[in-house]
């Protein structure tokens, strides 16, 4: 029941003349009282229909007193007070019980309003490791944060009063906290519970459909490991399989587990696992990717306009965050599918930590499955193909490939004290391949053979090891001191024998050898200024050393580099929330390149403006450099890797200047997005052998090709979140082109990834 616009005087009168009659008869029918608040955005004058409608009460209040105000807030069965304090929280508005049914709101008497900092940990309920990167926000209001990679979180300049804290994160149930803030505030510890659990009988929830998530700002998206059982998969659970799956990524072709993210190619990704430089990411001629979903926490990908604190590549960011274990209990598991064999361990260490140890290999050089010879005769199949292509007559006579994997995660987790953390990772993954190829060329006349033995050995892998110290200087300020090495190695070799027509045997040899040795230590800050800016900044530095050599026969080296160059950088970006619409971001990275003695600048801006409460228009732009290059190579089969070299005078960093706009609608059930992008390039290598100069006069730097590209396309994306039905759909149009120097006439012609 709702009175127009009573006088203040009038109400008062009222409530005091049945305040002093009614006594203290219903008090114990108040304390009695319980109510459940579900509303999402609905104005407070539909809220308090509701309420009178559900549980006969009676409010008596002034059209303006609620006017424009809309509450958010879910809670069961919650004491009369409580709910109405949670109701008002941040409105302005107060209230009076005249008895048990008739409640009467006035406007809040003017004072003072105190603020504080909420914070706290947020953790897997199951066994107790850090969430990074989980959401977290006051409802209602445009107050968030994101939790950083150690699971902790603040909001600053929280207003006094009752509110409602809600954590979210992919795969695990929201969790919706009542706080009243107050000083000093201890820190909080959120547990969240997940809302899938692979292997077992337990009911796929609403949220557990959500296994990958997009942020407002331009081109990041979230992926969660966990829910990969979710998605369709062959042989194994892949990350990097899965993340082809995204809008704007692609494969590298069925090759390759490389990405291509809009229109870039997977050697100008930076992919990050615990701060360790990954640079090859395929296992098993490209079918499965480098990581094992084991010992992967959490998934990050910016697909364009990344932030300042990334450098050295143009195209994408793709940062992993490895598992840290249980520190509850000890959790071991064993793991058989049609590929390969996997083993998991987590021990805790008496509170104070946890020690994790994954490993996986494949078991196809000795045993060979249905699904492996499929997956041969699909990857092989090109070899017949292009022996029919060669000779009219050819046939190949025998193809045996043999081929194994293996992968090892090591990761020990110290927490000595509330505000430290120590890590320590390691990671290691091999490929051996080794194909042995038997063909009879018949040329005319057809009583004559030419019998043609091919066997090719290629071999790669990474490894790294990285240590980490992270600690909470005050509730405002972070830090991050990453220290990490990675080694990289591809080999390739191809042995001929070929028997002539006249029986004399030839043989003929190629050799490549790629090593990568990388030494990089960053340090990150995080300063949470106020509510609405914060402030990142810090420093990075890498040493990388690379070796390049390419042989034909036992003598002939073709190639052969060996360089070394450190890179300095400094960066620092700034957060800060304009209006209660506009969010804007701009950074600057300078990066000190010492093999050219150069600096090179890299000015980065953001923002997202909200139209309404779920319409969104948001933007990037940035400038990117790359030093460590990958230099492409004509091999059709696409067993050769590509080889990295490091820019230098001949060989120039390559550029890349990204314009990113779009618009996005989001509702607690529907997600749709539209992102169009442009990319412009500079200092693209490739290496060609169509030299047609004066063999006397052979330089190998007449064999690299520097040219240029662009990329511009447009993403659609749609999404159902929860219910019974949930899943995503998108739709991707874009082009990507490249221009060379003799190649196409000197003009644009269409990139190897190009997805028109």
């Amino acid at each position: 029941m709702r009175y127009a616009k009573p006088s203040f005087c009038r109400i008062w009168l009222l409530a005091g003349l049945v305040l002093l009659l009614a006594g203290p008869a219903w008090s114990s029918e108040l304390k009695e009282r319980r109510l459940s608040l579900h509303f999402d955005n609905l104005p407070l004058n539909d809220a308090l229909q509701q309420l009178q409608s559900e549980y006969d009460l009676h409010f008596v209040y002034s059209d303006d007193l609620v006017k424009r105000i809309k509450v958010n807030c879910h809670h069961d069965n919650l004491p009369l007070r409580r709910a109405l304090e949670i109701l008002f929280a941040g409105s302005g508005i107060d209230y009076r019980i005249v008895n048990s049914r008739q409640i009467v709101l006035i406007k809040s008497p003017r004072r003072p309003i105190r603020k504080f900092d909420v914070r706290g940990y947020i953790y897997d309920g199951e066994n107790g490791e850090p969430l990074p990167y989980a959401n977290s926000y006051i409802t209602g209001t445009n107050m968030g944060t994101v939790s950083n990679v150690d699971g902790y979180f603040v909001l600053v300049n929280v207003p006094e009063g009752p509110h409602e804290l809600t954590i979210e994160y992919l795969g695990y149930a929201p969790a919706r906290i009542p706080l009243t803030p107050r000083s000093p505030s201890p820190a909080l510890r959120i547990e969240l519970q997940p809302n899938l659990i692979p292997g077992s009988d337990v009911d796929v929830t609403e949220q557990a459909s959500e296994v990958m998530q997009l942020s407002r700002e331009s081109g990041e998206v979230r992926f969660s490991p966990k829910l990969l059982p979710l998605l369709p998969s062959v042989g194994d659970e892949d990350i990097f399989r899965s993340l082809q799956l995204l809008p704007g990524v692609r494969s590298a072709g069925d090759g390759s587990s490389g990405l291509h993210i809009r229109g870039g190619r997977p050697d100008q990704n930076l992919v990050l696992f615990d701060g360790m430089t990954i640079y090859h990411v395929d296992h098993f001629f490209g079918f499965l990717s480098a990581f094992n979903s084991s010992a992967v926490k959490d998934v990050r990908i910016f697909r364009g306009g990344f932030p300042a604190k990334y450098g050295d590549r143009t195209s994408g960011v793709i940062e992993l965050t490895g598992k840290s274990g249980s520190q509850d209990h000890l959790d071991v598991g064993l793991g058989v599918n049609l590929l390969s064999s996997r083993a998991y361990a987590s021990v805790p260490l008496k509170g104070r930590g946890a020690w994790l140890f994954s490993a996986r290999r494949s078991y196809s050089d000795f045993l060979q499955s249905k699904a492996y010879n499929n997956i041969v005769n699909l990857f092989f199949k090109e070899e017949s193909d292009a022996v029919s292509t060669y000779s009219d007559a050819g046939q190949l006579v025998q193809l045996q490939p043999s081929v194994y994997f293996y992968d090892i995660n090591s990761k020990l987790t110290l927490n000595p004290s509330r505000r430290d953390v120590l890590s320590l990772s390691f990671y290691g993954g091999r490929d051996h391949l080794d194909i042995l190829q038997e063909l009879n060329l018949n040329p005319s006349p057809a009583d004559t053979n030419i019998a043609l033995n091919i066997n090719e050995t290629v071999k790669w892998g990474n490894i790294g090891i990285s240590g980490k110290w992270s600690r909470i200087w005050s509730s405002r300020f972070y830090s991050n001191l990453n220290i990490a090495r990675s080694w990289y190695n591809s080999q390739y070799r191809e042995d001929l024998d070929i028997t002539s027509v006249d029986g004399t045997p030839l043989s003929y040899q190629f050799f490549e050898d790629n090593r990568v040795r990388n030494t990089r230590i960053t340090l990150d800050n995080e300063w949470q200024l106020s509510h609405n800016g914060k402030l990142e900044f810090g420093a990075a530095w890498t040493d990388a050393n690379i070796r390049y050599q390419y042989v034909q026969g036992d003598t002939a080296t073709v190639l052969n580099e060996d360089r070394q160059s450190i890179q300095g950088a400094l960066y620092g970006q700034g957060k800060i929330a304009v209006t209660s619409r506009l969010d804007f971001t701009a950074g600057m990275r300078s990066t000190y390149y010492a093999l050219l003695q150069k600096f090179y600048l890299e000015p980065r801006v953001s923002f997202v403006y909200s139209l309404s409460g779920a319409w969104n228009l948001k933007g990037a732009w940035g400038h990117y450099h790359q030093f460590l290059k990958n230099i492409i190579t004509e091999d059709l089969l696409q067993r050769r890797q590509g080889f990295w070299l490091l820019a230098n005078r001949q060989l120039p960093p390559e550029f890349a200047e990204h314009f990113i706009a779009g618009i996005g609608y989001e509702t607690p059930d529907y997600r749709f997005d539209v992102e169009g992008y442009v990319k412009q390039i500079r200092g693209l290598t490739q290496y060609s052998f169509r030299f047609t100069g004066d063999y006397a006069q052979f330089d190998t730097r007449e064999l690299f090709l520097e040219g240029s590209g662009s990329a511009r396309g447009l993403e659609i994306f749609a999404q159902k979140k929860r219910g019974k039905f949930s899943g995503w759909a998108s739709y991707a149009v874009s082009r990507s082109e490249h221009r060379f120097p003799g190649i196409n006439t000197n003009r644009y012609y269409p990139a190897n990834n190009d997805q028109t």
